[in-house]
């Protein structure tokens, strides 16, 4: 691997010196297997070679998020040197491939969204962000709070805005999260947002799959970011007994507050979301990757 050059691209990022504690444990994976990293870039949508590098790791490093992110972050230094393109892309793009943060307003919020997704879909963003925030991973977070902007108003628009309050937002979410929330709300995401993060996927900006909630797509998708690792099987609902812990979905396989899919329609399910890119079946398991 080029580790010197992968350190730089980390630290021309920002906000990556986690991940740049993680290269001699890369360089040691690499020792441990015998190969080179470099062998396994998708060059070409050349998946495959993603596919053969999971084959070969060990399943306590296959089901390791930390490592599979790592993994993952050289592959996008890689593509992003060889598509010549892509790398011309400004600075803020390629940031937004790792992170998207903000702190201001909700309409300043709105603004920035604009930029690679409508302003309906940013107001559905918005809802969705408060909404699924639970299943935000440990570093990422969404935090909002009224505000009462009073100052240098009158007194009849200050009464307005006590009556209609505005909302501020302090917001570090990765990519692959605003993607997954593009999924669950069905938000169309505008080319050149996260393009070397999906490309690594086998999605390109117009070909991110329309999630069905309907047919329980959605529910295992909330089910596995919520489970260590975003690893499940199809005994993934079997916990609950019947219970229909999405009710909110109108999915097809709900009775009342039963739920009455069976096992064989959910590895049906996974199977076609892993077609789709949305998972990644793996002797057996399905780990999402977003």
């Amino acid at each position: 691997m080029d580790k010197v050059g992968y350190k730089d691209y980390l630290r021309s990022l920002g906000n990556q010196q986690y991940y740049i504690g993680l290269i001699p444990e890369l360089i040691e994976l690499e020792k441990s297997l015998n190969i080179n990293l470099d062998d396994y870039v998708p060059y070409n949508s050349d998946f495959g070679k993603i596919n053969a590098l999971n084959a070969l790791l060990p399943k306590d490093k296959l089901y390791s998020e930390r490592l599979q992110f790592s993994i993952n972050s050289y592959m996008r230094y890689k593509l992003s040197d060889y598509d010549k393109e892509e790398k011309s892309q400004s600075q803020e793009a390629v940031t937004c491939d790792e992170y998207f943060t903000f702190s201001g307003t909700e309409n300043e919020l709105k603004e920035k969204l604009s930029s690679f997704m409508s302003e309906e879909d940013s107001q559905t963003f918005i809802y969705g962000i408060q909404k699924y925030s639970q299943y935000f991973r440990e570093d990422e977070f969404v935090e909002w709070k009224l505000s009462f902007p009073l100052h240098n108003l009158d007194t009849d628009t200050k009464i307005l805005h006590y009556l209609i309050p505005s909302c501020d937002y302090n917001i570090n979410l990765k990519a692959l999260t605003i993607t997954t929330l593009a999924l669950l709300l069905d938000i169309k995401l505008t080319v050149g947002f996260a393009s070397t993060t999906l490309a690594i996927l086998g999605f390109n900006n117009q070909a991110i799959v329309k999630i069905d909630a309907s047919e329980g797509e959605k529910c295992l998708i909330l089910e596995a970011m919520r489970s260590r690792n975003r690893v499940i099987t199809e005994d993934v609902l079997s916990s609950f007994n019947g219970q229909c812990i999405h009710d909110d979905l109108g999915c097809n396989y709900q009775e009342c507050d039963r739920c009455i899919i069976n096992k064989d329609k959910i590895k049906s399910i996974l199977n076609k979301l892993d077609r789709e890119n949305v998972f990644n079946k793996i002797n057996g398991f399905y780990k999402y990757n977003f």
